[in-house]
């Protein structure tokens, strides 16, 4: 078959074969690009059974759009019959391929462990089972990225099983209990699955052998593994709390949803703030590469953050980080309800901007707006729950109020949008009094109250600074008796300070320095810390103080985030969970070839990276061989360098703060940049060799 050209695809070499089919690598010579495709063996080709399982593979894989799971491109048949899928093309190795040249590093293990979460955490939400993970199954990429792959053992919710009654499917040493029984299973037989790769990478060995496959599914169903810290040291006895419970026999004691396995993946490796002003000793776990293969997709995750406070006030730390929308598009200003069980937010999820409420433990969430075509946002909890408060462009636009639970909207302000922009062309945020009875918002520079049953709004007098611009982002303080908003106090520069006022614009004061650009006021519910979101440290992230009741500062301002990248924060009734949102833009770089009197299109280009976050600069070496580009790609915005072909891919910087590419010196040799590692751009000449930069105006190498 090699040589050969079915339909549009022209095959190279077979890459791989197995259980449920032969995997070809082909040139799409209509797109130019390399892909895959999987047919079943030919010994299998009249079997029905086996071709109902490659469409259903194709139909599940096909509607998932993740970063962690093997992109499908379609599903075809040949002249004579032969159903076939065409698959994205990837350079690099199977898990299984790995674990057989040797251990993985932990932290290595946890990473793919992390990411292979990430993806069933897609396909559970679509409500597709995998059924079958396992590390032949799972895919590595040369840039560090996770696939998920196969997933013709998938069942779709509500589809009739393709399998015959009373067989099991999959690989009985990575089989859950119930499947090896061979009953109906759900998302927590991948979670047991995850648990035994988790497992065979850290150890090297499966946690239940046999000589047979008998002998497996008893061990399976009647024996524990031996611990994994026994088996070799180094390990975190946590993480193998988090294997023994993704590997429980009985489902309901296991995790029960990917999501909660992901957060304790993530909690040992975040640098979460364990007694402020001292320095945690925990090894920290290298964030995931996240990425995607579609260029300029603009994606925002809310995140719950589970905050503790220990000894009163003193301390926090963030000890579990959970993805609560993994939808795609735009999810932004997180809202908690007084209770703590649900959380408000806007998402574009529908096509419009949209007011949604989701549970936070069920994951059940419902529109509140979809009536609507125009912007719907900046949602606000009242106090007692039983309303949301909202700006909308409806009707010419204005301040809202709807029933949590859903209702017709109801108008309690006009206010028109050409009018109501605040600073920097943001759109002023609402936000209800402690009491309940009153409104605070900003709009065209002006801080404004107003009853929540009607009437005029009444303007806040507040001092204006110096190279005053505008006033933003209001808050009330627990006992109602004073507002913080952001002042931004430098036109053309993006510094600004909070400040804090009684409601009748007495005792006016700043709580913040105006040297950065803090922004997004929050008290906590007993008055005594005010958090905020601050560039302070070289990236948008959240910072606290203490503070009297006046909101007057009683201590240093310290982060409570570290390069988290937020945009929007709230904080929940009883001050134990934290919500924020986060902006990730994710592209790539492409090239097309430049021929005279030729019209090229979005076909003719090739695709030099893959699995990018936000590209923003780029810049070819004098002598047109190497690129070297800014991206977000390992978490942070840094330098990379690559041929001009993308092959040759090194990460140039590593600093916590993010770096921009400028040019590169005539010789090739050196690469002047821009960052933010001082807390303001400066420039820096790094070799392009590697080794240490130096800043322009004071070397340090």
């Amino acid at each position: 078959m090699i040589g050969k050209t079915i339909s549009h695809y022209k095959i190279i070499e077979k890459i791989g074969e197995g259980g449920m089919g032969v995997v070809l690598k082909a040139e799409d010579t209509k797109l130019k690009r390399t892909v895959a495709l999987k047919f079943p063996p030919p010994e299998l080709t009249r079997n029905e059974e086996t071709k109902q399982r490659f469409i259903q593979e194709a139909r599940a894989a096909s509607v998932l759009e993740h970063n962690n799971i093997c992109n499908i491109h379609e599903i075809n048949e040949t002249e004579d019959g032969y159903t076939f899928i065409v698959m994205a093309y990837y350079e690099g190795e199977t898990l299984k391929e790995r674990i057989e040249r040797g251990l993985l590093k932990v932290e290595e293990a946890i990473d793919i462990a992390t990411q292979i979460a990430q993806g069933l955490a897609k396909a559970h939400a679509m409500g597709i089972v995998h059924r079958d993970i396992k590390p032949a199954n799972v895919f590595l990429t040369s840039d560090g990225v996770v696939k998920i792959v196969d997933f013709g053992l998938a069942k779709l919710a509500g589809q009739v099983r393709i399998t015959k009654t009373g067989t099991t499917v999959g690989t009985a040493a990575y089989m859950s209990p119930e499947q090896t029984r061979g009953e109906e299973v759900d998302r927590r037989t991948d979670i047991w699955s995850l648990s035994v790769v988790l497992y065979e990478m850290i150890t090297g060995r499966l946690p239940f052998r046999g000589d047979y496959e008998q002998a497996v599914v008893y061990s399976i169903l009647n024996e524990e593994p031996e611990p994994m810290t026994g088996l070799r040291t180094g390990v975190p006895v946590e993480l193998g709390s988090i294997v023994n419970k993704a590997m429980a026999k009985n489902p309901d004691e296991r995790y029960q949803h990917v999501e909660e396995m992901l957060g304790d993946l993530r909690s040992p490796g975040e640098a979460s703030v364990s007694r402020l002003g001292k320095k945690n000793s925990a090894k920290k776990i290298s964030r995931p590469l996240l990425g995607i293969v579609a260029i300029g997709l603009l994606l925002a995750l809310a995140i719950v953050s589970y905050l503790l406070i220990h000894q009163g006030k003193e301390e926090f730390r963030i000890t579990r980080t959970v993805p609560l929308t993994i939808e795609p598009g735009l999810e932004q200003d997180p809202a908690w309800s007084p209770e703590g069980t649900r959380i408000a937010y806007a998402s574009d999820e529908s096509g419009n901007m949209d007011i949604y409420v989701r549970q936070v433990a069920a994951g059940q969430r419902l529109n509140l707006t979809k009536d609507h075509s125009g912007y719907d946002g900046k949602p606000a909890w009242s106090p007692d729950g039983e309303w949301i408060a909202f700006v909308s462009e409806r009707d010419g636009g204005g301040i809202y109020l709807i029933p949590a639970l859903g209702g017709i909207p109801k108008r309690l302000l006009s206010l028109s949008f050409a009018r109501s922009l605040s600073y920097a062309g943001s759109i002023p945020s609402v936000r209800w009094s402690p009491d309940g009875t009153d409104l605070v918002y900003a709009t065209s520079g002006i801080v404004y109250t107003i009853p929540v049953t009607g009437g005029r709004p009444a303007p806040v007098p507040l001092p204006p600074t110096a190279l005053f611009i505008g006033y933003s982002e209001p808050a009330w303080s627990p006992d109602g008796k004073r507002i913080t908003y952001t002042d931004l106090v430098a036109a053309g520069v993006a510094t600004s300070q909070i400040w804090s006022v009684q409601r009748d614009g007495a005792d006016p004061f700043p709580i913040t320095e105006g040297k950065k650009f803090d922004h997004s006021p929050v008290w906590s519910p007993d008055g005594g810390q005010l958090f905020f979101i601050s560039d302070r440290g070289g990236s948008h992230d959240v910072w606290w103080v203490p503070v009297d009741t006046r909101g007057q500062p009683t201590g240093h301002v310290r982060p409570l985030t570290t390069g988290a990248g937020v945009g929007a924060i709230a904080l929940s009734g009883d001050g134990t969970k934290l919500a924020y949102a986060k902006v990730v833009e994710r592209s790539n770089i492409c090239s097309i070839p430049i021929v005279p009197d030729r019209m090229f299109t979005l076909e003719d280009a090739r695709v030099l990276t893959s699995e990018n976050h936000y590209i923003e600069l780029l810049s070819f070496s004098p002598d047109g061989n190497w690129i070297a580009f800014d991206s977000n790609r390992s978490g942070n915005q840094d330098i990379w360098i690559m041929r001009k072909d993308g092959s040759g891919l090194r990460q140039m910087t590593t600093n916590a703060a993010h770096d921009w590419v400028g040019s590169w010196a005539p010789d090739g040799k050196r690469i002047a940049f821009h960052s933010l590692r001082r807390g303001n751009r400066d420039l820096f000449v790094m070799p392009v060799a590697g080794g240490c930069s130096n800043a322009i105006d004071k070397p340090s190498c």
